[in-house]
């Protein structure tokens, strides 16, 4: 009955909460209920069961690929713009600086 009035998260343990995503939870909960159907053909076979499962851990998975991917970018980004950031001021430093170039052949 809690499901049915999108009171899920009434029922989960505190560590499912803060662990999971809610698509994979939903998913899950779900094919439990599906699972406790009292009419055995409305219930899905063991094999049914085990390939849900399979898909639903890897679509998580993917998705960590994909936000550690990302995570990868964004610190690779960060250390290119870093890097320019000192390039940049060093090659303007003396620019800056107002000097006018010396008369005794410095470059």
């Amino acid at each position: 009955m809690l499901m049915e009035d999108n009171r899920l998260s009434d029922i989960l343990d505190a560590r499912v909460k803060e662990g999971c995503q809610n698509e994979e939870v939903i998913s899950v909960a779900n094919l439990a209920k599906r699972c406790l159907n009292l009419n055995g053909k409305n219930r899905p076979t063991m094999r049914e069961v085990t390939s849900e499962l399979e898909r639903i851990i890897g679509l998580s998975q993917e998705e960590l690929n994909i936000q550690e991917n990302c995570k990868i970018s964004e610190n690779t980004m960060d250390d290119a713009s870093n890097d320019w950031d000192a390039v940049s001021t060093s090659i303007t430093g003396d620019f800056d600086t107002g000097r006018t170039p010396s008369s005794d052949g410095e470059p």
